[in-house]
């Protein structure tokens, strides 16, 4: 596939008016990877103790490196225009993934459909069963978009991340194929 062929286009409805968002798939590198966290290092809601707001700590999202500095990517990344990444990580294949999405200006509103085709798409290409995410407690602006693009709440992991020293309980959301 291309990787400047567009995988999505959808109309969303933003402040300025209706915009067609396009998606497409945007490779795992070194280069890509030090790109993005450079956007997304103002976020804290993305980075906490487990996974450091430093390039390596991204990048380790999405690949690994063995005893032999060989790496291999463990996620899926695309770009949604110039405002942000959509990207699934922690894959099983056949069964399920985690699913992130971080736009640079804060914006998940009216953008609900991009990522609901996103999944859809996940779906279809990728053969899942279902998709995960989840929502820790200090980042409360996201659970209510995460329930408008369709996740149901399956419980609740008590003080299971850190952040800035201090454990937090995390929501975790699933939406199953046939679901989007």
């Amino acid at each position: 596939m291309d990787e400047r062929e567009p995988i999505l286009s959808v109309k969303c409805r933003e402040p300025e008016g209706e915009v067609v968002r396009v998606v497409r798939p945007a490779p795992i590198s070194l280069e890509n990877l030090r790109h993005y966290y450079e956007k997304l290092k103002k976020f804290d809601v993305v980075f906490n103790d487990h996974v450091q707001n430093t390039p390596e700590g991204f990048a380790s999202i999405f690949i690994s490196w063995d005893e032999d500095g060989n790496i291999t990517p463990n996620g899926l990344l695309w770009t949604v225009d110039d405002v942000g990444i959509l990207y699934i990580t922690d894959i099983r294949p056949g069964y399920s993934a985690q699913a992130h999405f971080s736009f640079w200006d804060r914006r998940i509103r009216g953008r609900e459909d991009l990522i609901r085709g996103m999944i859809g798409y996940c779906f279809d290409r990728y053969d899942f069963h279902r998709i995960e995410t989840r929502v820790a407690l200090y980042a409360t602006g996201i659970m209510g978009a995460v329930e408008r693009i369709g996740f149901k709440k399956e419980g609740r992991a008590r003080e299971s991340v850190r952040f800035n020293g201090d454990w937090f309980d995390v929501n975790l959301y699933s939406i199953l194929e046939g679901e989007v």
